[in-house]
């Protein structure tokens, strides 16, 4: 939940901050899920209900991002895995009434190795994240797709099929980009053939989006880039969140792209997008 910057400085960061952000502004709840390190800032959390799996240090990155906007990262640290049978108890308590209306999985590095069957008595392994009924299941799949070499630098991990299998579902949203897979397209396809809804992000050349039915491409929305970092967990967020209010696949995405526009236009936690500055994102590009 903390990103170093070039300069020295540590600041809040990690896709699941990111994402759990962009639902609140969105007007939903979140319910964030996360190691928190003993002694971390929790202002910026206000609005968010936060589930602790302990008091781990969670995954830490470098970003490195050069004049043309380009980031380059190293994993500082890898951090602990967020599933123990403490949680899990914790979560089937938080749940059993009122499933979550979605449920968005978003490691940082490697975390969580799946998602649960969708079942609200289902109770699963240590090393799957529980899902609870939620009708809608997505995940952000950048962590799991990464491996750290021997200097700290990331790059695609060799077997993206098995890292992503416990994220595979019918019917849920799976989102990474284009840097994240050496062959990006043919996961993808995969992640489709297996009837889950892949959409590969591809920086200011869009989306496409691949289900059992084909591939559609959607343009990205005008967008003066400034910083990358956040803006596929802003997508996944606004499109989790469309997602759920509509089950419109196709607006869902419109709104994913818009959100993606806006947070690469800004710095760090300003990137994530208000609801009415997303629509009206959306009106400009009518």
């Amino acid at each position: 939940m903390e990103d170093l910057l070039e300069d020295g400085r540590s600041v809040p960061g990690g896709p699941s901050l990111y994402a759990a952000l962009t639902v609140r502004a969105l007007g939903a709840h979140p319910v964030l899920v996360t190691n928190l390190a003993a002694g971390y800032d929790r202002s910026h959390l206000a609005g968010i209900e936060v589930l602790l799996a302990g008091e781990a240090q969670p995954p830490r990155y470098e970003n490195r991002v050069d004049a043309c906007g380009r980031r380059t990262q190293r994993l500082l640290g890898e951090g602990g895995a967020l599933a123990s049978a403490r949680l899990l108890e914790t979560l089937g308590r938080r749940f059993d009434k009122q499933p979550p209306g979605a449920v968005l999985a978003c490691p940082a590095f490697h975390e969580i190795a799946g998602m649960a069957p969708s079942t609200a008595t289902a109770r699963p392994a240590n090393d799957r994240f529980p899902t609870f009924g939620a009708p809608v299941l997505a995940a952000c799949l950048q962590g799991v797709l990464r491996r750290r070499l021997a200097d700290g630098r990331v790059a695609a991990i060799g077997d993206a099929r098995a890292a992503v299998a416990g994220f595979v579902r019918p019917g849920a949203l799976l989102v990474f980009s284009e840097e994240d897979a050496t062959n990006p397209g043919a996961l993808a396809a995969t992640l489709a053939d297996a009837g889950a809804v892949a959409a590969l992000t591809r920086g200011e050349r869009g989306v496409a989006v691949y289900t059992r039915d084909g591939v559609r491409e959607w343009t990205a929305f005008p967008a003066t880039p400034l910083e990358p970092t956040g803006a596929g967990d802003c997508f996944a967020a606004a499109l989790t969140v469309r997602y759920a209010e509509t089950r419109d696949l196709a607006q869902a995405v419109r709104w994913g792209l818009a959100a993606g526009a806006i947070a690469v236009e800004s710095r760090g936690l300003a990137a994530v997008p208000t609801r009415a500055a997303l629509v009206a994102r959306l009106a400009e590009a009518a």
